[in-house]
């Protein structure tokens, strides 16, 4: 048998030991908790920065269309105007001037080219009703993460993760395997 003062000894020591081991446990949780939080911090960052890259292409995406489709307009109008111009001017040449059909050309070419204006114009209008339309488009990313279930050295981590479709659009045909984003297309 030992002595008394061995056994508090030993006792004091294996109580030490116990504290210092917990303490070591705990300090590799929090460790392991800081770097979990800081990996969603990120994400979320990631995230908001995108969407506030996104919204503000959105907004340049529509002020493009409305402008393009109020220089159509104008172009229609002036398409016009200038056929009813020439339309009149060309009725009056040949009335009084009937041997000036080269100028008559020249007004019949100058409305050609204006037709030609006018369908350039309605091809930039459909390009942008097709960037007006791709810009409604779904945006989906995380919103949320959480560890599911106490963390525990050599045991892995559990993190369930929420998503959302911030787009303007469903999100159509999306799925999530294997920790990838995928859809058909």
């Amino acid at each position: 048998m030992l002595p008394p003062s061995w056994k508090s000894e030993v006792q004091k020591t294996v109580e030490e030991t116990a504290n210092a081991d917990r303490e070591n446990r705990e300090a590799q949780n929090n460790d392991a908790a800081a770097k979990i939080a800081a990996a969603i911090d990120t994400l979320s960052n990631a995230q908001q920065t995108q969407t506030s890259h996104e919204d503000r292409n959105e907004k340049i995406n529509v002020g493009l269309a409305i402008l393009t489709i109020f220089l159509v307009f104008l172009t229609v109008v002036f398409t016009g105007l200038s056929w009813l111009a020439f339309r009149e001017q060309l009725a009056e040449m040949k009335k009084v001037y009937g041997p000036v059909s080269d100028q008559a050309d020249a007004a019949k070419k100058a409305a050609e080219a204006t037709v030609k204006a006018a369908d350039a114009a309605t091809k930039q209008s459909e390009n942008s009703d097709k960037a007006l339309i791709e810009s409604q488009r779904a945006w989906v990313g995380p919103t949320n993460a959480k560890v599911d279930g106490a963390i525990e050295i050599g045991k892995p981590v559990t993190i369930l993760t929420e998503y959302l479709n911030s787009g303007r659009g469903p999100a159509i045909n999306f799925y999530l395997r294997n920790g990838q984003f995928c859809w058909h297309s």
